[in-house]
């Protein structure tokens, strides 16, 4: 009977080390992407300690670390008799950083910063799979340098998860258009649906516009048959 022998450098040769770029990609790519993630961390993080609480968002914080009830529905006090009057998702992070550190105003904003790292990465997996590494970089390049950006992820607000799930929506907005994929078609809309907050509910405008002014329709094969899908221009 014949025996295969197995080499084990072939095993790993598929391996690569992370700061090293894929086959497919300059290799100048993944290490000039970790030092702006590693940038951004810093300036995000920088002086975190000298935060200040938020005067209305503070109190739910620490109500919905004292109750499980209250971190479910964003209980504005610990008796669950007033809620916020936005989604109480973008403060769970919050929460259960405080849950973990205690209660300290860096604790507040460490989750907007890790939201802000993250929006950064995958502002530049949007634009590398549309244009390039080198207008990713760019574009990453730019998410870092601009003000208010650096501003907006070193506060305890509601903002960063947006912009966040937004990003997000994008991706999975473009993910579904090149592979015509069903869940894909449904994740834009859940990752819009997460970002919008009651008032835009109540305005009819869940959904983040589109950036082509006519209706789009394409057909995709799912579970059980074709299904076409239609994207109106807003």
């Amino acid at each position: 009977m014949a025996t295969t022998a197995l080499d084990p450098t072939a095993a790993g040769a598929d391996r690569r080390a992370p700061w090293r770029a894929p086959a497919d990609q300059p290799a100048y790519a993944r290490p000039a992407l970790l030092v702006i993630t590693v940038l951004a961390a810093v300036l995000y993080t920088w002086g975190i300690n000298h935060s200040q609480y938020h005067t209305f968002y503070a109190n739910a914080v620490r109500s919905m670390t004292e109750s499980w009830k209250a971190f479910f529905y964003g209980s504005f006090g610990p008796g669950n008799s007033i809620t916020l009057d936005k989604l109480p998702g973008f403060l769970w992070p919050q929460a259960l950083s405080v849950r973990v550190f205690g209660f300290h105003p860096w604790a507040l904003v460490l989750p907007q910063v890790i939201e802000g790292v993250a929006s950064l990465l995958v502002l530049y997996r949007l634009v590398r799979r549309w244009a390039g590494v080198e207008a990713a970089l760019v574009a990453a390049t730019a998410f870092l340098v601009t003000p208010v950006a650096v501003g907006l992820f070193r506060t305890a607000v509601e903002d960063p998860a947006f912009t966040l799930c937004v990003l997000l929506a994008a991706e999975a907005t473009q993910r579904a258009a090149r592979t015509a994929g069903c869940a894909r078609c449904c994740s834009p809309g859940c990752g819009s649906v997460s970002a919008s907050r009651p008032r835009c509910w109540r305005r009819g405008r869940c959904f983040p516009r589109s950036p082509s002014p006519t209706w789009c329709r394409h057909r995709s094969r799912c579970a059980g048959g074709w299904r076409t899908w239609v994207c109106p221009p807003w």
